[in-house]
């Protein structure tokens, strides 16, 4: 026989409601108080913005700081230097800088250093280290390095950052080392070598002769993004790379340098032996050439990579104009898959009209 007890279930019930209370009662409190804590945060920053756009504004002497903005905390610089809080409130260039002036000096910068360095609190280490990189100070460096190459991914990453914001001659070696050290954050190094000056590439240059190919082919990737046009011959000779990624980076780079040599070069990689380079190849050759491409892309129609074949579509049908005697010939052709492309651009450019929907179907029927 099976036996019931409603008062002890009642009771429980009783317990989770309470709980269930409790529990909303904290998130709502937390809200709360997340709510007020932004207001103060936005308050203060307002309140500084103020100060000194009244300062800036009355021109009287910019190498005297305003009381307190020695004493920012790091929180309140970041927020001002970074702008975080732009819809509400946004610093300028000039309120920047003056904040800067202010803010660094050597018992700050100190301060921040050995909370960066040895801080038991991993989020305070990485704000210090923002800190840092914000400040642009090059005393700072040593700091970041060590950052950077520490175990913990949180504290390497935001050392990452902060190291991109000091573009220095060391800080763009560190960098560099990095790039060649780690080989899961190679993508992320990249995107923040790329925001350097275009002196950097000198050095960058140097990583295409490593015997890493994946170190040649982020070499090429980051030069890239700044046009060498003087390390043109040293792209040339990585376009005949051994490595199909380092010789479709290459292609790549040719695209954004162009001219009379990149254009040659760029042919002849049309016929290379990996479909990945033909594609980028032609991409980058319809870069440089533009309309007058077609004439050199239209064979690739006849590929037998279907990835080159569609990316030569997608070329020829930016171009049709320049590519319809081209075409043309395709359809006289006996290549069945060129002539089937070829009519599909043709169709979709207006230059051969759709059969109806009937025609087809009765045609289809009588075969």
């Amino acid at each position: 026989m099976q036996s019931y007890y409603p008062d002890l279930a009642w009771k429980i019930d009783k317990v989770l409601l309470i709980l269930l209370a409790f529990l909303a009662s904290l998130i709502i409190i937390y809200i709360l108080l997340q709510e007020l804590l932004f207001k103060i945060r936005r308050r203060n920053l307002s309140n500084i913005k103020n100060n000194i756009y009244e300062l800036l504004l009355q021109r009287k002497e910019k190498s005297v700081c305003l009381p307190g903005t020695e004493e920012l905390t790091p929180k309140q610089f970041i927020d001002a230097v970074s702008n975080r809080f732009r819809g509400a409130v946004f610093f300028n260039e000039e309120e920047q800088e003056y904040l800067k002036r202010c803010f660094i000096n050597q018992g700050n910068m100190l301060k921040i250093e050995r909370i960066a360095r040895n801080n038991r609190n991993k989020w305070r280490r990485i704000e210090a280290m923002l800190v840092l990189g914000f400040s642009g100070a090059p005393s700072s460096l040593v700091v970041l390095e060590r950052g950077l190459f520490d175990e913990d991914p949180d504290i390497s990453y935001f050392s990452l950052l902060a190291l991109g914001r000091i573009k220095t001659d060391l800080s763009l070696r560190i960098l560099l080392a990095f790039l060649k050290k780690n080989a899961l954050r190679r993508q992320k190094t990249a995107s923040v070598l790329e925001g350097f000056p275009p002196s950097a590439q000198d050095r960058i240059i140097r990583l295409a002769d490593d015997p890493d190919p994946e170190i040649r082919f982020w070499a090429v990737k980051i030069i890239s993004r700044f046009k060498p046009v003087k390390h043109i011959e040293k792209i040339i000779v990585l376009s005949a790379d051994v490595d199909p990624n380092v010789r479709s980076a290459a292609c790549e780079c040719l695209g954004s340098i162009g001219g009379t040599q990149a254009q040659e070069i760029l042919i002849r990689r049309l016929e290379d032996e990996s479909w990945f380079v033909r594609v980028k190849a032609a991409r980058a050759l319809s870069e440089v050439m533009r309309a007058d491409c077609s004439r050199y892309i239209v064979r690739l129609l006849s590929d037998n990579s279907l990835n080159v074949v569609d990316a030569a579509g997608d070329i020829l049908a930016k171009n049709t104009d320049a590519a319809l005697p081209y075409l043309e010939k395709l359809l006289a052709g006996d290549d069945d898959l060129a002539k089937k492309k070829a009519t599909e651009i043709m169709v979709t450019a207006g230059f051969i009209a759709k059969k109806p929907v009937k025609e087809r179907n009765k045609n289809e029927f009588t075969r």
